[in-house]
């Protein structure tokens, strides 16, 4: 009798001891929960830092480009060509005034090769380049037809050749031109551009006598080198433009309206080709300055050109992995979750908070670092100090070499996922999704023996106990 009342006073008693585990349980799942959502705070100021260091980088890189050059946009010659036309008054003709007539060309091939290098100030690099660039191409005979119906007379003695220069300081060297077949010498001129995004024009007098010389095809060819930053703008000045840039540089970021018709990239850089016809360019062949305002707005909108950038650059990077800062979080506290449940290891809160902060500092780890040696060097020390830091707490608190070795895999997991992520650019999202799903499904297997009703509480499978023995008669 009196072993069959000590049996039923355990029962109840363990009972009760499953319920409290459970409720602990409950508690520390409960808190997890609230530290995963309170994790959003640093991860929003790690973000803002991340933000002032990337506008920092900036800052370098266009300060770098004063001294070095500003981004090139480069545009081919075009004529200009002053003349007299009547000014029309209310009740009829009045005095005449000068007018300009600019053309542009009927032919325009621009090859352009690229010669990147990396510029470093303090710990921030800029990518600069030479640019040698060679313009070939021919204008239209220059008929009566193509100057308005009021014009008197035009003054040949002063027509010229121009070339509009982003800045005439950052070319190196001479400009080599050859126009008609004799060479010509273009210098700085005090007149304001015509071509948008550029600074200094330059020019030459074209050298027509009389309309006869100018019925002729004006033939040229503009060689120079230009050294430039981070981007290369083209403007499609002619009615049919066909552009070549080559440069070793394996990175390259096409922009503008028109993307190239072809293009190789490789390790040992790119080469990319554009052809652009008139009727895309959608701006007349010539026209008076008087209308230039209205012209120059439709060139700037044709701008296209290629952008010198890293392949993912370390802030981006850096930003991103933020991103999927709630992962690490996540899979952290489940995996302190299932200590618990499947080897009874004891954690407090305050435990799950110090891991938690310990996966915050990773971040700051990774930024500081990435931009002293690299992304890549700088993610796999940063993820074996908070890995080998977070590994030696969790041995020293849950005090079991099996438990601490499935903690540590499943962190150095997460850490190499993450890292896997990063480079999948596009499919990112969906490696994200995946990784969720896995771990979520990882935790429902896990967990699944745990029953939180009070007194009916069951253990997980590694914590299932054998049957107590049949009290003896």
């Amino acid at each position: 009798m009196s072993d069959g009342h000590a049996a039923s006073a355990e029962q109840p008693q363990s009972s009760q001891a499953k319920g409290t585990r459970s409720d602990g349980l409950t508690i520390k799942a409960i808190a997890a929960a609230v530290l995963t959502v309170l994790a959003l705070i640093p991860l929003y100021l790690v973000g803002d830092l991340i933000d002032e260091r990337w506008s920092r980088e900036r800052q370098v890189v266009q300060e770098i480009g004063a001294v070095w050059g500003e981004p090139q946009r480069l545009a081919g010659p075009y004529l200009e060509i002053p003349y007299t036309r009547t000014k029309q008054h209310g009740s009829g003709a009045g005095n005449p005034v000068r007018d300009r007539l600019l053309i542009l060309p009927a032919s325009l091939d621009m090859a352009i090769s690229l010669a990147p290098e990396i510029r470093r100030r303090g710990i921030f690099d800029a990518v600069v380049y030479a640019a040698d660039v060679r313009l070939d191409g021919a204008f239209p005979p220059i008929t009566d037809d193509m100057f308005p119906a009021d014009m008197i007379a035009i003054d040949w003695d002063n027509a010229m050749l121009r070339l509009d220069t982003t800045d005439a300081r950052t070319i190196r060297g001479e400009i080599e031109t050859v126009w008609r077949a004799a060479p010509l010498d273009l210098t700085p001129l005090s007149t304001s551009p015509v071509m948008p995004g550029t600074q200094t024009p330059l020019g030459a007098p074209a050298g027509w006598d009389n309309d006869a010389s100018a019925g002729d095809e004006g033939v040229f060819a503009i060689t120079y080198t230009v050294a430039g930053s981070h981007d290369l703008g083209i403007l499609p000045t002619a009615t049919s433009t066909h552009a070549t840039i080559r440069s070793p540089w394996s990175a390259p970021s096409f922009q503008g309206s028109f993307l190239p018709v072809a293009s190789e990239i490789g390790s040992d850089g790119f080469a990319a080709t554009w052809d652009i016809s008139g009727y895309a360019r959608g701006y007349p062949s010539f026209w008076s300055a008087s209308q230039l305002n209205h012209v120059i707005v439709d060139i700037n909108e044709t701008a296209f050109g290629v952008r010198l950038v890293e392949e993912v650059g370390i802030y981006r990077k850096t930003e991103r992995a933020v991103k999927y800062g709630l992962l690490f979080f996540v899979a952290t506290f489940l995996t302190f979750l299932i200590l618990e449940v499947s080897f009874g290891a004891k954690l407090h809160v305050l435990h799950y908070g110090l891991v938690g902060a310990a996966l915050c500092v990773f971040y700051v780890l990774l930024l500081s670092l990435a931009e002293v040696i690299g992304f890549s060097a700088a993610f796999g020390v940063s993820a074996l100090a908070v890995v080998l830091q977070t590994g030696l707490f969790t041995l020293s608190v849950v005090r079991r070499l099996g438990a601490t070795l499935v903690f540590v895999a499943i962190l150095a997991g997460v850490y190499a996922y993450l890292y896997v992520l990063l480079d999948l650019e596009e499919l990112a999202l969906l490696g994200g999704s995946v990784g969720l799903f896995v771990l979520l499904s990882v935790a429902m297997y896990a967990l699944r023996g745990i029953n939180l009703s009070p007194g009916r509480a069951t253990p997980g499978p590694a914590l299932a106990r054998a049957p107590s023995p049949a009290p003896s008669d």
